[in-house]
């Protein structure tokens, strides 16, 4: 009996790996929208030849890390397609949220000294500075009167010289008090003077700064897509620390919202090129036309050639014009960077 049901185990589980093999390799059959069929060419006069490449509507935008932080997330992969705005990586912010933090700790405290100087002291503050300054002046009056009495007492000599001073010194020191009670019921009383105000204005701007400078590395934290496009190349791992001078970019994309060819006309064609003419691409390993479109521009410059079409009869140690094709609307998406031959229609 257990060699039956051991055989039935086995059974059961190859059946389930056979049809999960097959779930995939169906998954894996591109639909009819993703199969790329070609179209016999249209062109029956005298035509160009030029290779090149498929491109977005822009060449590739390679993204670097603005400041040194580690990787902390990762959110896209090859080939995700993004909108601008999206997240690409979110590098380590804790740092950086305790420097905000600080500054605009710092930020709140300039500000309370700011409105300190511009609504002036309280009313009980003021209060109580007079209150003090009647006080000192009632001892004042009081010291004064004892000096005098002291005075007449002296001249008479039933006192001493001695007793005649300590009673002075203590007049002079109740008026030296009297004086600073004076002045700092002044002071609160006066509104605050234009140098400080200037200065508690300027603390204020140097801490909003600083907290601007925080936040902007904060947001220099989140690499963004500037652009709609297709990921090309990730070269980013959790944990790594970017931003290094001279470093890779962490991501490589490339707007594909409208797709391109870049070409190079040989310099015996160069002058035979023109905006607006038609163009037929092909690609290696599919037979016929893959895509059509016309010429949006030239370059306005020759340069050594860099590509090649491998056709017979093609020069080798020759100039190019590099020229861009804007394929049509319904051709079907090729990847970034697909070699392809170019067939450019010669007007009669």
């Amino acid at each position: 009996m257990t060699q039956t049901h051991t055989i039935l185990l086995t059974l059961v589980l190859c059946c389930c790996g056979i049809g999960l093999a097959e779930t995939r390799r169906r998954q894996s059959i591109p639909t009819e929208d993703e199969v790329i069929r070609p179209t016999p060419t249209r062109f029956v006069g005298e035509t160009i030849r030029a290779p090149g490449r498929i491109t977005g509507t822009t060449e590739d935008i390679k993204l670097h890390a603005q400041i040194i932080e580690p990787i902390d997330v990762i959110h896209v992969q090859l080939g995700d397609r993004v909108k601008a705005g999206d997240r690409l990586v979110t590098l380590d912010q804790r740092g950086i949220q305790h420097e905000r933090e600080l500054a605009l700790a710092m930020l709140q405290e300039r500000e309370a000294k700011l409105r300190r100087l511009e609504n002036g002291a309280r009313e009980s503050e003021i209060e109580v500075a007079r209150r003090e300054y009647e006080a000192s002046v009632s001892r004042l009056e009081g010291a004064n009167a004892r000096f005098e009495r002291s005075q007449r007492l002296f001249d008479s000599n039933a006192i001493s010289a001695q007793e005649l001073e300590d009673v002075q010194y203590d007049l002079r020191t109740l008026s030296a008090l009297a004086a600073a009670s004076k002045n700092q019921l002044q002071v609160l009383q006066d509104p605050a003077r234009s140098e400080d105000m200037a200065a508690a204005k300027s603390s204020v701007d140097a801490a909003k700064a600083e907290l601007m400078m925080v936040e902007d590395r904060l947001r220099r934290a989140e690499i963004t897509a500037p652009s709609d496009g297709t990921i090309l190349k990730i070269d980013a791992r959790k944990g790594e620390l970017p931003g290094q001078p001279h470093s890779d970019p962490l991501i490589i994309m490339c707007n594909t919202q409208h797709q391109r060819a870049l070409i190079e006309i040989d310099e015996f064609d160069a002058l035979r090129v023109s905006m607006g003419q038609l163009c037929e691409l092909s690609a290696d390993g599919i037979d016929g036309v893959v895509a059509r479109g016309k010429i949006t521009e030239i370059e306005p410059r020759m340069e050594r050639k860099k590509r090649y079409g491998q056709w017979a009869g093609e020069r080798v140690d020759s100039f190019s014009r590099r020229a861009w094709i804007d394929l049509d609307d319904d051709s079907p998406n090729l990847p970034v960077g697909l070699p392809i031959r170019a067939q450019i229609e010669v007007a009669e």
